[in-house]
């Protein structure tokens, strides 16, 4: 909060759901296949299944991995944390087709939901010291990214190349964009890796990401 209060970019890349959870949207399924792959695409095979259950469709058709919803052994606990029961005395209730949609919504809730909500407002109670998370609210994920770590495309081709670099840059001293001491200086920064992107960029400015705007935005 204090790094967007200054202008200044900070070296940390925070996921799109910790964005949404920061401004407090509610996470969905899709979310947690971003910070849980697989837990998340496990639960995702079984929101299909139940889409099908609710289509009408029995049988193998409901199927997972090859049998019954049963055969997995599972019981309405949290996954990885079995002290966590999804419903009252949930350690002892298996886990079927008929409470697949309970169990999903459940851990969804483990995950995402109140199982991080003392984090949360723990962590919101300190971005509120600098200025009130809900001012937030009206940027999107990916904005709020780049305003805090900067610019995800800051080592692209396109931004390094000869052509973009003579763009933005200003020549001066009794050189011009045709000098060949500037034309070679940029093709070899159009040949950087992006670790040589990461601390030429931080030898220029101070950081290894480039804020809104890309080169432009430098003075």
């Amino acid at each position: 909060a204090k790094a967007m209060v200054d202008g200044r970019l900070v070296d940390i890349t925070f996921s799109q759901p910790m964005w949404k959870w920061i401004k407090g949207d509610i996470l969905t399924l899709s979310d947690l296949v971003i910070v849980y792959p697989m837990l998340g695409k496990t639960l995702v095979e079984f929101y299909n299944i139940l889409e099908k259950k609710k289509q009408g469709k029995k049988g193998e058709e409901l199927y997972y991995k090859g049998g019954p919803i049963e055969d997995c052994m599972m019981s309405m606990t949290c996954t990885q944390y079995d002290e966590w029961e999804l419903v009252q005395g949930g350690e002892e209730i298996d886990l079927t087709i008929d409470n697949l949609e309970v169990y999903i919504n459940q851990t969804l809730e483990c995950y995402l939901g109140k199982g991080i909500a003392k984090q949360r407002k723990a962590f919101v109670r300190g971005w509120n010291k600098v200025f009130p998370c809900s001012f937030l609210s009206p940027l999107s994920t990916t904005e709020l990214d780049i305003l805090i770590s900067g610019d995800s495309h800051s080592f692209s081709d396109e931004m390094w190349s000869v052509k973009n670099l003579l763009s933005v840059s200003v020549c001066d001293h009794g050189y011009n964009q045709n000098s060949k001491p500037v034309l070679d200086l940029f093709t070899v920064l159009s040949e950087f890796n992006i670790e040589q992107k990461k601390k030429f960029l931080h030898f220029v400015t101070g950081q290894t990401r480039m804020g809104l705007g890309g080169f432009a935005s430098l003075e």
